[in-house]
């Protein structure tokens, strides 16, 4: 086996300063027993002035999708060539004792496919050659089904993951004749969330297999069934302001500045709320008789919240070219969480001054 794939690219109006635009579908197959799968990828984008010489865009989107099996534990698979094989009858006494959950497909080749969409976009606005403020904003997104990351286990069994990034940035830039000024203000979010399939414990059953040839017993981990749905995202708000000053004579040169970050961090993780079944052979699996169960609690829910702060001011002093004084202040801000206790309620200050 190996790779084949296409490509297509059109692209119009190349090199010209008014706009361009171009477009592009791609599509790759790797046949190689060990990572078959495939790839398709369209993507585009476009540039030029809304306004001549004084609004200037730009764009680009990305679709994406790519396909790759879950391993099989049968050996006339080409796909389970250097994975776990289990015999036949181990399948369909494994396979039978899943069926009581509602699980199917055992020994079938399922595919995890993820879907994905990724965005860019600016725009520049002029007024003149000393002043321009930049709007920026990005949006990526994929999906995920069925996701896991075992190679052994069943993939139809994890469920769906999908994940959003969103971020939006305004920058502005002012020069005068002894002044420049640099503004930014930036919100970003990331957000990953995960939905199981199917609502039963975790298993995990110790079978034979043979691994490249050697007999040994493998954990067949069926899938987090039993972890329900969790969640995460992650919120940030970032901004800052410097100034910068050249006396006319040129031996100072001097800065002065202020920035702020607030973060937000919260998870949902639910964690493993049905429990954890082992099994030491399928034949207790097949009797339902567990060797052992488990079950951990997690908080269902925690957010942590930072938000830092500092100010600061600098001067060079040239005072011959070969020799220049510095010197500067600081002080930093920092709202922090206690480790060990809940975010929301118990935070720490800190004060530090250079």
């Amino acid at each position: 086996g190996g790779f084949s794939g296409a490509k297509v690219e059109l692209v119009t109006t190349p090199g010209s300063n008014i706009g361009s635009r171009n477009f592009s579908i791609s599509e790759t197959m790797n046949a190689a027993a060990r990572s078959p799968g495939s790839a398709t990828t369209a993507s585009g984008g476009a540039s030029g002035y809304l306004v001549l010489d004084r609004v200037l865009f730009s764009s680009s989107a990305e679709l994406s999708r790519t396909s790759s099996p879950f391993a099989t534990f049968d050996a006339r698979d080409a796909g389970g060539a250097g994975r776990i094989v289990i015999a036949r009858n181990t399948q369909a006494a494994l396979a039978d004792g899943l069926s009581r959950f509602g699980i199917s497909g055992l020994g079938r080749s399922e595919h995890a496919t993820t879907d994905g969409l990724a965005t860019l976009n600016r725009v520049d606005f002029v007024s003149d050659s000393n002043h321009s403020i930049a709007v920026i904003g990005r949006l990526a997104m994929d999906a995920t089904s069925p996701y896991g990351s075992s190679p052994a286990s069943i993939g139809r069994l994890f469920g769906d993951q999908s994940s959003t990034d969103v971020s939006l940035s305004l920058q502005r830039t002012a020069i005068s004749r002894h002044f420049a000024q640099e503004t930014s203000l930036s919100f970003s979010s990331r957000t990953i969330q995960l939905t199981p399939s199917l609502a039963v414990p975790m298993l995990q059953i110790s079978v034979p297999g043979d691994l490249n040839g050697i007999n040994t017993a493998q954990n067949v981990l069926t899938g987090s069934l039993g972890s329900g749905a969790s969640a995460s995202r992650n919120v940030n708000v970032n901004g800052q302001h410097i100034v910068r000053w050249v006396s006319p004579d040129g031996h100072h040169r001097s800065d002065a500045g202020l920035s702020f970050r607030v973060s937000r961090d919260a998870r949902d993780p639910r964690g493993n709320e049905l429990g954890f079944l082992s099994f030491d052979s399928i034949d207790e699996f097949a009797a339902g008789m567990a060797s052992g169960y488990s079950r951990v609690v997690n908080p269902a829910r925690s957010s942590a919240n930072v938000v830092t702060a500092s100010g600061f001011v600098g001067d060079q002093w040239v005072v011959c070219p070969h020799f220049s004084v510095q010197g500067g202040a600081r002080l930093d801000l920092n709202q922090l969480p206690i480790a060990g206790q809940h975010a929301d309620d118990a935070t720490q200050t800190r004060l530090a001054a250079t």
